[in-house]
């Protein structure tokens, strides 16, 4: 697996922004996993933050 970290900017429109470009390159068979924080900002029924971790464990096995 390999995280492709980026700096966090809102999306929309801002006029002074700035953004940096990353790549990667695929094969057939590969998989992207593209998520926003509204992931990881969520709980779960028993009230428990989603965390990075849990994300990667659900990536890796579905």
């Amino acid at each position: 697996m390999i995280e492709l970290a980026e700096n966090g900017l809102f999306l929309g429109p801002f006029q002074h922004a700035r953004d940096n470009n990353v790549s990667a390159s695929f094969t057939p068979g590969d998989h992207f996993l593209l998520y926003t924080d509204g992931i990881i900002e969520a709980t779960t029924p028993v009230s428990t933050n989603i965390q990075e971790d849990d994300l990667t464990v659900v990536a890796v096995h579905t």
